[in-house]
């Protein structure tokens, strides 16, 4: 087939007759060929290589044409400047929509946008600016010690008058001069208050042009870049595999995904699999199978590890390929598992279980059979939420389970007053160096990509971890994990990320590399009985350990 776009790799295996899932990480023998065929691409072109290091996304779609070839495209997350206008681009499929055309429309608007932006920090960076602004904070801050201090003088005498006024032998005249005193001090501080606002708005008077500018300027950006925003996404033609178009805003607005600004997430439509499918069904190309994979370094609120295979992010990917892939059929990886849970503890108010990995602690979207759904097959009469805490559906371990709502209530006051301790343990990939410590790291949910959390400083959703190194072997770390919060993947993140221990839990398939498991198991658990106020400690060791 002529067509630069289109790479032929050695076939290994069957050959898929149905698309797999883009939401799944099962890459297929022959993604993992073309990958590897794309990773030395990138080795191959060093200014390629030196941008992608930073951190890119790359994709890979295994198509038939329709002379019956089997071969692969390529794309990549994004731009990447460095290969915009050279041979080297003709490697990966072109974007779904060119919007960077140098003299084209969006270029042409958004420097308008820069030019606001380039006003704006004049305006914010000008001296006499400055020096006016730090000028009015000062004044300001005098002004409120001075009212302050002369608060405090009006209330001191107050109290004094007061006293004088409860003994018996005031007088006619010592009670108008208390008076005319009161009266005198609120038309003091009436007099220090006018001559202080006088004093700030000369100041105002001076700074106002420059922020009405400003202001005005911030205002005037805020609509053009939405303006642009609306016609980028109104060109963003997308193709489906019946041949059906739509444009972003019609796609997001029928899946009920437009944000607050009424349009989809920035960067909607530039991620791989976007333009691996347009090009495909543009071509007349069959799609097998998709893969994605990570170069380079990781974000830094996110985690990434190189070469990973990760799935399509949900905020911006999941409205668009619904549509693409309308009526395509698709491969799921994940198939149903009968699983049992082991009670540790039982009596007539809750239970203790053992939790075994790969299995949901309440019911999901899936379908799949959960802890909640197994216990209320075991306990029948049990009534109420039940599930008063969760495991992640990768971890294993020990879980309260609550047999009436009254129990419910008072075991999690118990996690809200953070009177429940526990300890999981966990086998890290790499050696963790200090022996022990506190790991304190911010975390949030990532919108674009549910149900991934990443550190956030801004947001400040607090998030710490007590750790305990418990022994070094193989290039890997035993540890205990102690959490003192309960942040969705807390532990997983906390392991993982560069500024927590830097070394992913082994089997992570979000934050670290795939294996069998995800070797983390909530071990122990201490709670005091809501009834009986005994302290009750059970403790199960992982089989992996």
């Amino acid at each position: 087939m002529n067509d630069n776009f289109f790479h032929l790799i050695p076939l290994e295996g069957d050959i898929p007759s149905i698309l797999n899932d883009p939401f799944e990480i099962a890459p297929h023998q022959l993604c993992k060929i073309s990958t590897k065929v794309i990773s030395e691409y990138v080795c191959k072109h060093p200014a390629l290589k030196s941008e992608a290091d930073t951190g890119k996304m790359f994709g890979s779609l295994i198509v038939k044409t329709k002379d019956g070839e089997i071969g692969f495209l390529a794309a990549y997350s994004g731009q990447i400047d460095s290969i915009e206008n050279t041979q080297e681009r003709n490697f990966f499929v072109p974007a779904v929509f060119d919007y960077l055309q140098p003299d084209g429309y969006f270029k042409t608007h958004e420097q308008k946008i820069s030019d606001i932006n380039r006003e704006i920090e004049e305006l914010e960076n000008d001296k006499e600016f400055i020096s006016l602004n730090a000028k009015y904070n000062r004044e300001e801050e005098r002004y409120r010690k001075v009212v302050e201090e002369f608060k405090i003088k009006q209330q001191e005498a107050k109290k004094n008058r007061d006293k004088k006024r409860g003994s018996k032998d005031i007088s006619q005249e010592e009670n108008e001069a208390m008076i005319r005193e009161s009266q005198f001090m609120k038309a003091e501080l009436r007099r220090i208050r006018k001559q202080n606002e006088k004093s700030l708005d000369d100041i105002r008077i001076l700074l106002q042009p420059t922020k009405d500018r400003i202001k005005f300027l911030k205002e005037t950006r805020k609509k053009k870049s939405d303006d642009l925003q609306k016609w980028l996404f109104e060109n963003f033609l997308i193709v489906n595999a019946q041949g059906e178009k739509k444009n972003l805003l019609e796609i997001f607005a029928e899946y009920g995904s437009i944000g607050t600004r009424n349009l989809p997430p920035s960067g909607s439509g530039e991620c791989c699999a976007p333009k691996l499918f347009q090009y495909a069904f543009l071509h007349d190309m069959q799609p097998l199978q998709i893969a994605e994979f990570w170069w380079g370094e990781s974000p830094k609120a996110e985690i990434r590890q190189h070469g990973n295979f990760y799935p399509a992010c949900r905020g911006k990917c999941k409205p668009i390929l619904d549509f693409m892939l309308k009526d395509v059929p698709l491969h799921h990886s994940r198939h149903q598992e009968t699983y049992t849970i082991e009670v540790l503890y039982d009596d007539q108010y809750l239970s203790v279980i053992n939790k075994p990995a790969g299995l949901l602690s309440v019911p999901g979207k899936t379908g799949d059979e959960s802890v909640k759904d197994i216990y209320c097959k075991m306990y029948p009469e049990a009534s109420g939420p039940i599930i008063v805490h969760r495991l992640d559906m990768s971890t294993s371990g020990l879980m309260i389970l609550c047999k009436d709502a009254e129990t419910y209530k008072l075991i999690q006051q118990q996690f809200s007053r953070r009177e429940i301790h526990k300890r999981y343990v966990a086998v890290l990939d790499g050696i963790v160096e200090k022996d022990n410590g506190i790991i304190n790291l911010p975390l949030c949910a990532d919108e674009m990509d549910r149900p991934r959390q990443q550190v956030d400083f801004e947001k400040r959703k607090e998030a710490v971890t007590r750790y305990e190194v418990k022994e070094r072997k193989d290039g890997k770390t035993f540890i205990h994990l102690f959490p003192l919060t309960g942040r969705t993947h807390q532990l997983r993140v906390h392991c993982a990320h560069q500024q927590g221990l830097g070394c992913p839990i082994v089997g992570d398939r979000l934050y670290g590399y795939p294996a069998d498991r995800l070797m983390l198991h909530a071990e122990e658990i201490t709670f005091v009985h809501p009834f009986s106020g005994k302290t009750i400690k059970i403790e199960k060791k992982a089989i992996f350990c």
